[in-house]
């Protein structure tokens, strides 16, 4: 009787086991998984105010781990000039970075940030980087495969910061040399620059859609998001970006399909690039910081500008 009942008690267990582990199974965690199933997977878990929470991307300055946690930021950014410390190194870079993510990992969903930061003329808000000409010398040389690879150099010294994502290249066609980052455009000549770039919506782009700036945030707000842009780089006044959203979402003025949509691409993006399953970097590519081929591609650049 004793030995009947035992195998009735593994029985249970065994089943109550298999209960447990398909009960456990998460599919946007599965790498195995198409990266679209794995985004509409998460999508249909994520709440509303998660989501806004993605489409936000802040200052370094006001982020934190608690801010991370508290508002769901979707992305960092470093703008102009913006660093950890002075003469920061890679090492710092990779910690501070590092630390954004914790708080990002430590959400419910566990969906990693992404960090962005500007790639104007190399990776030149770090330092000891590769600085390579501006644009406007770039533009000088008429060779759109050195420039090619001049944005793989850039990449790989940026990577190895633990930074994923860079704004640039640089569209804008300078006709008026009174503007003061004329130098970050390739040309007053539209089809060079054409043959150079591709688009990326600016810093506090959404705050300047009005004139005055910040004059109808409101405003600026449905049209920005309304218009296709899926991620906004706010960057200082989240909470003000993110509490407009969501109203306007709640009452209908933006739908639900739109943020979805936004959201979508958003995740894919970080599917395809492997943060869910390598949130943290390692200083493995510290060394790829002023290597010696990239100083060389400076000098080919100020030849062929001339």
């Amino acid at each position: 009787m004793k030995c009947k009942w035992s195998q009735v008690q593994i029985i249970l267990l065994l089943c109550f086991a298999f209960v447990w582990v398909e009960a456990e199974y998460v599919q946007y965690k599965d790498p195995s998984q198409p990266v679209i199933a794995r985004a509409e997977d998460l999508l249909r878990r994520m709440t509303l105010e998660e989501k806004i929470g993605q489409m936000t991307q802040i200052e370094r300055t006001v982020a934190s781990v608690d801010v991370m946690k508290q508002y769901y930021s979707g992305g960092v950014l470093s703008g102009g000039g913006s660093v950890p410390t002075p003469k920061a190194s890679p090492a710092d870079w990779v910690n501070m970075v590092n630390e954004f993510q914790k708080g990002a990992m430590s959400t419910r969903l566990q969906i990693p940030m992404i960090y962005g930061i500007d790639g104007v003329h190399g990776h030149n808000n770090v330092y000891g980087a590769t600085i390579f000409s501006h644009n406007v010398g770039l533009g000088a040389t008429r060779d759109p495969d050195l420039v090619k690879r001049i944005g793989a150099a850039t990449a790989l010294e940026i990577r190895a910061t633990d930074i994923p994502y860079t704004f640039s290249p640089c569209i804008a066609v300078c006709r008026d040399p009174k503007w003061g980052r004329c130098y970050e455009s390739y040309s007053d000549e539209p089809t060079i620059v054409k043959a150079m770039t591709e688009i990326i919506f600016d810093w506090q782009g959404i705050d300047r859609i009005t004139s005055p700036p910040d004059s109808n945030y409101y405003l600026s707000v449905m049209d920005g998001v309304g218009a296709g842009i899926d991620m906004v780089m706010v960057p200082f006044n989240y909470t003000d970006f993110i509490n407009d959203l969501t109203y306007q979402v709640k009452g209908g003025i933006i739908s639900k399909n739109r943020i979805n949509d936004a959201m979508r691409r958003i995740l894919r993006v970080k599917f395809s690039m492997g943060l869910f399953e390598h949130p943290m970097a390692d200083l493995s590519l510290e060394d790829l910081v002023g290597r010696k081929e990239h100083k060389d591609l400076v000098r080919e650049v100020v030849r062929k500008s001339l």
